[in-house]
């Protein structure tokens, strides 16, 4: 029998007995390690299409070939930009069936309309000022294809700390969650490299007055999502 995601939800709390109240749906681009398949693409019309994009030579570098096959023949070429909308429309069904209460879900591919079933969140950026900037157009942008769960990670993925200049990148630390006050979303998810990286005392202290001010700010927070759910955007 086809095995859902409802399964895998009430098989993790019957075996772990915790309530799986918060999931986070990553590579569903859908991402793949290798360009296409593990033995490549057809090579047909559609594995070969050339699009001047940046950075991206191939349609399928690291996700699916465009001519694979998705239940009901339907092409990957297709379906590609909506694949992360409906692994969250069913991945919200599910966890709306199993907890029936309130609960939280992240995607990392999105689309119009999911922001009825995720939020989203902008996890693989980089430690500089201009993404910094740019994480607050992103989320202006997200609001208006009505995803208002939105937010970026604090103080970068990738690259925290240039070992040139260690106070240049606590700076952008303590700006980055200063501006992450205001973010819909805050949270900060640290690769294997970032997590090493160690602040002086100094430094920890005005990013723990930002996050208590964060906290201060919540019933704010939840006030405008719960107004947004039953009026709608204004």
């Amino acid at each position: 029998s086809r095995i859902t995601f409802y399964h895998l939800v009430s098989w993790f709390e019957a075996s772990v007995g915790i309530n799986a109240e918060y999931g986070y749906l990553g590579d569903n681009e859908p991402s793949t390690a290798s360009d296409g398949s593990v033995e490549g693409c057809t090579g047909s019309a559609l594995d070969t299409s050339v699009y001047d994009l940046e950075n991206v030579p191939k349609l399928s570098r690291k996700t699916v070939c465009p001519s694979a096959l998705h239940h009901g023949n339907l092409r990957h070429y297709d379906v590609h930009n909506i694949y992360g909308w409906k692994s969250s429309v069913v991945s919200h069904k599910a966890l709306s069936s199993v907890i029936r209460e309130r609960h939280m879900l992240l995607s990392r591919s999105t689309y119009l309309g999911s922001g009825v079933h995720t939020g989203h969140f902008i996890k693989e950026n980089s430690a500089t000022w201009e993404d910094m900037k740019h994480s607050i157009v992103a989320m202006l942008n997200y609001n208006l294809y009505n995803i208002p769960l939105v937010g970026a990670n604090i103080c970068g993925y990738r690259h925290a700390v240039k070992r040139d200049n260690p106070a240049t990148e606590e700076e952008l630390c303590i700006r980055w969650y200063q501006l992450a006050v205001f973010y819909p979303l805050a949270k900060r998810f640290t690769s294997e490299e970032t997590s090493q990286v160690k602040f002086s005392n100094a430094t920890e202290d005005l990013i723990d007055a930002a996050v208590r001010e964060r906290y201060r700010l919540l019933p704010t927070l939840y006030t405008l999502f719960y107004s947004l759910i039953h009026e709608g955007c204004r």
